[in-house]
């Protein structure tokens, strides 16, 4: 695959695989032209979310979480930058946000509904229990949940 990327970048991949590649998700580097995909790529990863959904009950997933190999988190990033932009199909806008999806950063993990903050107080009060205070660094993460910055936005509130 990096001998592949390595041709597209040269502009010397011949587009049909070019676009076999993207149907399946390929991602063309890790900056530039991630996750242009085509509508059953797209749909593939939003599975992905759903079941990741489902499974750990929020959308939440950490921008270096990968499910079974693939970025999902990364995937999930770059629907929340294009959508910052205004250039996220207005479609996908509504599928994500119909499985719980929070589009701004802050919001990500705590701009939440009161069960999502009652469960960021949980792990605050786990903190406490362990730590004997919530004096909580700012970039503290628990079980990859951004914990610190949760609580500095609590007392910015």
């Amino acid at each position: 695959l990096l001998y592949q990327r390595e041709k597209k970048r040269k502009g010397k991949l011949d587009p049909i695989y070019v676009k076999k590649l993207e149907e399946i998700g390929v991602v063309w580097d890790n900056i530039g032209v991630v996750w242009n995909l085509t509508s059953e790529a797209w749909n593939n990863m939003f599975r992905l979310l759903q079941g990741y959904k489902d499974r750990e009950g929020d959308c939440n997933v950490r921008k270096r979480y990968e499910e079974n190999g693939i970025q999902l988190g990364s995937w999930l990033l770059y629907q929340r930058e294009k959508k910052r932009k205004g250039k996220l199909d207005p479609i996908y806008v509504k599928k994500l946000e119909e499985i719980g999806v929070v589009w701004d950063n802050i919001g990500v993990v705590w701009n939440l509904t009161s069960e999502a903050w009652n469960n960021m107080f949980r792990l605050l009060q786990g903190y406490k229990d362990r730590e004997g205070d919530c004096n909580v660094r700012k970039r503290y993460e628990e079980n990859g949940i951004q914990l610190g910055s949760w609580l500095l936005y609590q007392r910015e509130k």
